[in-house]
């Protein structure tokens, strides 16, 4: 993985915006807004029913936009069968979703 780096990967505003315009119902706070931005491991902790499913969801498929590598995925580990599946539902909807739920990625 000597090649891999994840800073070639740059999340914008307009990112933010294009996932808004696919996404309509999702308001982001400016919390949010750097959670989305981060790209460092980042624990998030809330309610349930607070938009922690979506904004991972938002966040993969803006990632999944501007993957550069195709030998290198993003592997999404879920402790539940609920939030995978409600990860793979939100994503089907997308068309980039063919992309991210496929090889490499995990």
């Amino acid at each position: 993985m000597k090649d891999f780096n994840i800073s070639k990967i740059e999340i914008t505003d307009e990112d933010i915006k294009w996932i808004q315009e696919i996404m309509p119902e999702i308001e982001f706070d400016d919390d949010r807004i750097k959670a989305l931005k981060s790209l460092d491991s980042v624990d998030i902790n809330a309610c349930p029913g607070s938009g922690k499913t979506t904004l991972l969801v938002s966040k993969l498929a803006i990632l999944a936009n501007k993957w550069p590598y195709t030998n290198k995925g993003i592997c999404v580990l879920s402790h539940t069968n609920v939030a995978r599946e409600e990860i793979q539902n939100r994503l089907g909807d997308l068309a980039i979703s063919k992309k991210l739920l496929s090889y490499p990625h995990f």
